[in-house]
C-alpha cells in the first residue's frame, strides 16, 4: 500500500521524505513519483558485520538512489522514530553509507584500521540498541 507523502512529512529533501510511516521516495518520475518506501520497523535492522543498516545496501544498490540525499533522510528518520537497533550502529556510518555507491557490495571487505576508522563493532553514543 503507498502512503502518500502529504503534510505528513517532518522532513524532505530532493529525493525522500520522512514521514510517520518510515522513509519514503519523493523522487519525480514521469508519470508522478518514485514508488518507494520504507517502514519505520526496518530502519533498525543492522548488519552485524558492517555495522549498517540493512536498508542501506537495499535502497543504494539502485542506481537511481543519491547516497548524500538518503544519509540525510536515514539520520532524521532516527532522530524522529528513535529505532530500538538491532546490533550496534557503525560510529562513521554516515561515510561507509555514502561509500556504499563507490565500492557496491565490497563494502564489507573494507579495511576499517587502513581507512583510519573505527571497527564495525564500535557504535554510536547516545543511540540506544535493542536488548
Amino acid at each position: 500500500m503507498r502512503h502518500f507523502i502529504s503534510e505528513d512529512a517532518r522532513f524532505k529533501n530532493a529525493q525522500w521524505a520522512v514521514t510517520g510511516f518510515g522513509i519514503e521516495c519523493c523522487d519525480p518520475i514521469e508519470g508522478g513519483l518514485r514508488e518507494y518506501e520504507i517502514q519505520c520497523s526496518d530502519l533498525r535492522v543492522i548488519d552485524r558485520d558492517i555495522g549498517l543498516p540493512t536498508v542501506i545496501r537495499r535502497v543504494l544498490g539502485h542506481s537511481w538512489a543519491d547516497p548524500g540525499l538518503f544519509v540525510e533522510a536515514f539520520d532524521r528518520a532516527i532522530e524522529l522514530h528513535k529505532p530500538q537497533f538491532t546490533a550496534p550502529l557503525h560510529a562513521n556510518w554516515r561515510f561507509l553509507a555514502k561509500r556504499w555507491r563507490a565500492t557496491g557490495d565490497q563494502l564489507a571487505s573494507i579495511s576499517f584500521a587502513q581507512a583510519g576508522l573505527p571497527a564495525p563493532g564500535d557504535h554510536v553514543e547516545g543511540l540506544r540498541q535493542a536488548a
